[in-house]
């Protein structure tokens, strides 16, 4: 499957009578309420928003900050959850792969459901309409192309926070987007306890020190 296939989508519509109904394509649609943009039918002037999400607690914070500091009634959300099917690396698994296939295949089936379910549920919850999505392919490219395809008005997603370093190496999900994306992009930061911000504090003051010569260097910040 290429990564521009969708493997399957689920809609949410605020206030459901019943389960929902399932559509072609193996789709799963709740009163049928988008249309070709991915905006819903009954107000196709909906502010339609795109977010990230994945297993992470990044993520998961991130669609949380956006529920408590930027949506507002009638906000269409669009969740995307990019799939990168795992590799098999040793000589056995390449030439017998069939068993290994079937149970990495099945284990990312359950998780992908579970994750689903847990979305799903949060915009139920809220009594939100949208739609989980879910594709494979890189997610820097995912998102920017579905935002694309259902005329989003904004992009919200989450950074690990990176060190300069890996972050060359291994890129940046968030700065794909940033960089790619044809509306604007709201990245957020993973919340740092007082305790790891203090000891970042104390590392600056030891690295500070070490830099003068073993000196203590006093500052007058006022």
């Amino acid at each position: 499957m290429s990564e521009h296939d969708s493997t399957g989508d689920a809609e949410v519509t605020p206030k459901l009578s019943g389960p929902p109904k399932r559509g072609s394509g193996g789709e799963s649609v709740a009163n049928g309420t988008r249309d070709h943009h991915g905006r819903p039918r009954h107000g196709s002037n909906a502010w339609v928003v795109c977010i990230g999400v994945d297993d992470s607690t990044v993520c998961e914070q991130a669609f949380n900050w956006y529920l408590d500091n930027i949506h507002r009634d009638g906000s269409y959300l669009v969740l995307i959850n990019c799939i990168e099917l795992p590799c098999l690396y040793s000589y056995q698994e390449v030439y017998s792969p069939s068993a290994m296939w079937q149970t990495a295949l099945r284990r990312e089936a359950e998780k992908m459901q579970q994750l689903e379910e847990k979305y799903v549920n949060k915009l139920k919850c809220h009594n939100i309409a949208g739609r989980y999505v879910i594709r494979d392919g890189k997610p820097g490219e995912g998102i920017v192309k579905l935002s694309k395809e259902c005329d989003a008005d904004m992009i919200v997603v989450g950074t690990r926070g990176l060190g300069k370093v890996r972050r060359t190496i291994i890129g940046s999900v968030s700065s794909y987007v940033i960089h790619h994306a044809h509306v604007p992009v709201i990245v957020c930061r993973p919340r740092v306890s007082r305790e790891h911000s203090d000891l970042g504090t104390r590392r600056a003051s030891t690295r500070e020190r070490r830099t003068s010569g073993g000196k203590t260097v006093h500052r007058d910040d006022g």
